[in-house]
């Protein structure tokens, strides 16, 4: 089980780059649904055995509660079959996974292992990113955009890097790593998301690094956590700034300093509102993507609670023929998880997603607190990763990249069940070493 869990973290985190280089054939990503397959029929096979004795009945409820969100939504809005698989893709893929480590235990060292792979990954992040800003900058390109790594979009790249910082943080306040590794896992980590010239940056690191630190520092030690998070940004900003001002400038006319997009009048809000409206392709900004959207929604009761049904307005993973009904009209509005979501499966949906975020935030801060070991450590800087994927929810739809959703829900499946069996206790914590896989 070591191998495939090992393999699953390569194919989310290369695949898609190794296509897009050419060293893959096009149906290569789709191997992740191979392994979502695999995955189910394993945790069916050994979660009938144990009884799922692992999984919270919580998230049961919640998984439940979201299954009737998916049918009913799509049955009043009479979704067609193209759009609900091609939805579907999106909102289930990655429920095996979560399920996985509570039917199969992980040994610590396996775990190990699984965060060394994920290390390398993120290390391999820095020249990839930096060859393809230095390219960019060789046909005179004026955008960051390009500095994708292996991630195939820079916000995601600084998104995942941002939650890699966050998991090291944790590993290093419990002693897991040594300061100097940290030190530098975490300024090869910053630079990518600094030569990519996102913006967003400035918020969900330091909304990752404080969460990490107060909601996993133990009682008593919260002043001295918060000093050292402190310390953790201002580094940060020390490098991210500078950096980021420079590579703007070569923008020429349209260039603008952090300082100048802050501090003048009408740059920011017009960086984020646009004005558009209902029908509209080009210009949409996120603020446009929640307003719009909620003012659609409220017009119908029925469609604001359950939306307009799984995959009916988002792009079809199978040609523009399966599109959904709503795509022309509100598609160019999904560009983030939470418009993607409220407009697809309404504020029920919406609600039981960050339900879910909650839970697995709930069990991280347990494990973080409740004992000590590898997990524990890790667990930690799980607490900042949830906020930050539930701050980016506004910021782009993580849903539809393979990356997100696999690592996402495969960790906090790892967490979760790790405080069930602390509960019953048969955890890492206790000195358990799992059966061989």
């Amino acid at each position: 089980m070591q191998a495939f869990v090992i393999a699953l973290l390569g194919i989310v985190t290369t695949f898609g780059y190794l296509k897009k280089i050419g060293y893959l054939p096009d149906a290569a990503p789709f191997l992740l649904e191979v392994f979502s397959m695999a995955a189910l029929v394993l945790v069916v096979a050994r979660g009938v055995q144990s009884g799922f004795r692992y999984v919270r009945p919580a998230y049961w409820l919640i998984f439940c509660a979201v299954a009737f969100s998916l049918v009913c939504g799509a049955l009043s809005n009479g979704v067609q079959a193209g759009p609900i698989v091609s939805g579907l893709r999106y909102y289930v893929r990655a429920i095996p996974f979560f399920l996985l480590p509570a039917v199969y235990q992980f040994s610590e060292r396996q775990v190990a292992v699984q965060l060394k792979f994920m290390a390398m990954i993120a290390l391999l992040q820095l020249p990839i990113a930096v060859s393809q800003r230095l390219a960019n900058l060789r046909v005179h390109g004026q955008t960051g955009d390009t500095t994708q790594g292996t991630l195939l979009n820079s916000a995601i790249l600084s998104i995942f890097l941002i939650g890699v910082v966050s998991v090291l943080l944790g590993l290093w306040m419990r002693g897991a790593i040594r300061l100097r590794t940290a030190v530098l896992m975490f300024c090869a980590c910053v630079i990518p998301t600094t030569i990519n010239e996102t913006k967003a940056t400035l918020l969900l690191l330091p909304i990752a690094i404080l969460v990490t630190f107060l909601a996993g520092a133990r009682p008593g030690a919260r002043l001295k956590a918060t000093l050292i998070a402190l310390t953790s940004l201002s580094i940060f900003l020390a490098i991210f700034i500078p950096v980021y001002d420079s590579l703007i400038m070569t923008r020429g006319t349209y260039a603008a300093t952090l300082g100048d997009f802050f501090t003048s009048e009408g740059r920011a809000s017009t960086y984020m509102y646009s004005g558009a409206q209902i029908g509209d392709t080009d210009n949409v900004k996120r603020i446009d993507a929640i307003v719009v959207p909620l003012r659609f929604l409220a017009e119908d009761p029925v469609r604001l609670a359950l939306g307009v049904g799984v995959g009916n307005a988002s792009r079809s993973q199978f040609g523009e023929q399966f599109a959904g009904a709503y795509f022309d009209t509100l598609g160019p509005f999904t560009g983030t998880s939470f418009a993607m979501v409220s407009i697809e499966l309404g504020m029920l949906g919406l609600g039981l997603a960050w339900l879910l975020h909650w839970k697995v935030f709930s069990d991280a801060r347990s494990v973080a607190s409740g004992g000590s070991g590898l997990l524990s450590a890790v667990a930690m800087g799980w607490c900042g990763v949830v906020a930050l994927m539930t701050v980016g929810y506004f910021y782009k739809s993580l849903i539809v990249y393979d990356s997100m959703t696999a690592l996402f829900w495969y960790f906090s499946g790892l967490i979760a069940a790790e405080r069930m069996r602390r509960e019953i206790g048969v955890g890492m914590s206790n000195g358990v070493v799992a059966a061989r896989q």
